[in-house]
């Protein structure tokens, strides 16, 4: 009786290890699939550090919540001119998030995506939206909140 219970722990284990092994190979392969890359900030950029913008979510990644942290990127229509920001669109990553895309207009505190970000969700992003070369911005954990409906 004692050997049926150890194999069976055994193989639950065995088990255990291979889905989680599954489940990351299986995120690295679709975040390494993307033909996109998140364009950053360097040194000579001439945009602001730091902006509020408002706009619409035209296109949303959401990343990975849970034991794995992995960002997302949304890709924001500006609803208003941005002193200094010539384009209309925004790209921007984000903390992962597992609601609904939020649908109104929202407000963003967004920061220079330089690629030198130590967070998790900074480092390692499931899906790029591609920005056309446009360098990214970042948002954090409090601000990825307003971009889905609770």
């Amino acid at each position: 009786m004692k050997m049926f219970k150890l194999s069976t722990l055994l193989f639950a284990v065995f088990l255990g290890v291979n889905l989680t092994a599954q489940v990351v190979l299986d995120m690295k392969l679709s975040g390494t699939s993307s033909d996109h890359k998140i364009i950053p900030h360097d040194a000579n950029s001439s945009l602001s550090e730091t902006i509020t913008v408002k706009g619409y979510i035209v296109n949303h990644k959401k990343g990975i919540c849970g034991d794995i942290c992995a960002g997302g990127t949304i890709q924001l229509e500006l609803s208003e001119k941005v002193e200094g920001y010539p384009h209309s669109y925004m790209y921007i990553v984000t903390g992962c998030t597992t609601g609904e895309t939020n649908p109104e207009i929202i407000s963003l505190l967004v920061t220079k995506f330089t690629g030198e970000e130590k967070e998790c969700y900074y480092k390692d992003v499931v899906e790029v939206i591609d920005s056309k070369t446009i360098p990214y911005y970042k948002i954090s954990l409090l601000e990825t909140e307003k971009t889905i409906v609770k």
